[in-house]
């Protein structure tokens, strides 16, 4: 199996289709799409919910693909805790967004949710795009810390990803059911915020840390 998976590779055409499509949605649209390209297989997945947009350095149109390092990558006040989880459990890691849109408001998210048939049709598209990915990489156990990307992760409407899950009481989270899947009996747990104002306590983050460990080193 592929240690990397390119999602510029398999999705830039059909991720620039939609965007075109939905153009005159509203200005958000116009801001292009991006996207993490070289996402690492059998791997510790970080979920979150969409890339950020900063109105002094981005661009309209600007549609990007970005990489990430397993350590010392730019914007440390996201990724941090994601590379010391990693190293702590000592097994790489990677992460993707439900969402390609650029947009700092979660809210705008929620008013896509409830607002009419194309926002709903514009957000599906693209968590169909997640879920493809995610079963293309087949990760090891999926770390969700987003309570909105909570929500949308399994079998919700008006939207969501369309993924059943259960909780499992022998490794003390929920496994993904999804027999006919390749994500099926992966791990998944859903956390506070890692980083930012409402982030996990100290202690919280020590004890997942230490459950993550467990559940990648114990075979149940």
């Amino acid at each position: 199996m592929k240690n990397t998976y390119s999602l510029k590779e398999n999705f830039e055409s059909t991720l620039k289709s939609l965007f075109h499509k939905y153009k005159t949605l509203d200005f958000v649209v116009e801001r292009g799409f991006v996207a993490h390209d070289q996402l690492e297989c059998d791997s510790i997945l970080f979920v979150g919910i969409n890339p950020s947009y900063n109105e002094k350095v981005d661009h309209k149109n600007d549609s990007s693909f970005y990489n990430l390092l397993q350590e010392n990558n730019a914007y440390q006040k996201y990724f941090r805790r994601f590379e010391d989880i990693s190293k702590q459990v000592k097994h790489k890691w990677t992460h993707v967004d439900l969402f390609y849109f650029r947009h700092t408001n979660q809210k705008h998210v929620y008013h896509y949710l409830k607002h009419n048939s194309d926002t709903l049709d514009f957000v599906s598209e693209q968590l169909a795009i997640t879920r493809s990915v995610l079963e293309a990489i087949t990760p090891k156990v999926i770390v969700v810390s987003n309570a909105l990307a909570r929500d949308l992760f399994g079998v919700t409407k008006p939207a969501g990803l369309g993924i059943n899950y259960s909780f499992d009481d022998e490794i003390g989270t929920h496994r993904i059911d999804e027999p006919n899947s390749s994500l099926h009996n992966v791990p998944l747990f859903f956390t506070s915020m890692l980083t930012g104002t409402r982030a996990l306590d100290n202690g919280s983050y020590e004890r997942l840390v230490w459950h993550l460990k467990r559940v990648l080193n114990t075979q149940f």
